[in-house]
């Protein structure tokens, strides 16, 4: 307990610390100052920084706005993000994925190396939920034929209208090994 108690005190300190004042980011009258994007500055320097930023003050948001603190996910992004993540990994022929509300199913081929079936099932189910919130339940298969299953859906409007068919994939999913995370 004491190991984790110094410093996860001193990251708090630290974090307090720097979430002071602001004036930095204020002209002489007060007034906020220009901010430039990730998007701006690529197109004015050619050079990409890496980072994510974003600024807004309370009035340029309004407090109407209900959506305020709702997290969006571009589903489409993340199964892009986890295809070629599980791809990177050098047993790892092919790979497609399909992100939903709250699954990623994950179809993979992979190459006749030393590890078994699980172990590269359990990469592949970690390199998919590295990219995902943790609410995420991630399912895998090790067979090509999978991946008619999962297309299927990108044309499928969400909702629960196709919850059933949903459900149905995900049990064949189960029936392939699943790594032990």
């Amino acid at each position: 307990m004491k190991n984790r108690f110094v410093p996860t005190v001193a990251s708090l300190l630290l974090l307090c610390a720097c979430t002071g004042n602001n004036a930095g980011l204020n002209d002489a009258n007060g007034q906020r100052m220009q901010t430039l994007d990730n998007d701006t500055l690529m197109e004015e320097t050619g050079r990409d920084f890496g980072y994510g930023f974003s600024r807004y003050t309370e009035n340029e948001v309004g407090r109407a706005n209900h959506t305020v603190g709702a997290l969006t996910v571009d589903r489409g992004m993340l199964a892009d993000v986890i295809t070629r993540l599980v791809l990177s990994l050098k047993q790892i022929e092919e790979a497609a994925a399909l992100v939903t509300d709250k699954y990623a199913l994950v179809v993979y081929e992979h190459r006749a190396e030393q590890m078994t079936e699980e172990e590269v099932a359990e990469q592949v189910k970690r390199a998919a939920s590295a990219s995902l919130p943790r609410f995420y339940e991630v399912y895998v298969a090790n067979d090509r034929a999978r991946i008619r299953d999962i297309e299927r859906f990108a044309s499928l409007p969400s909702g629960n209208g196709y919850q059933h068919l949903l459900q149905d994939t995900i049990e064949t999913f189960k029936q392939y090994p699943q790594g032990d995370q």
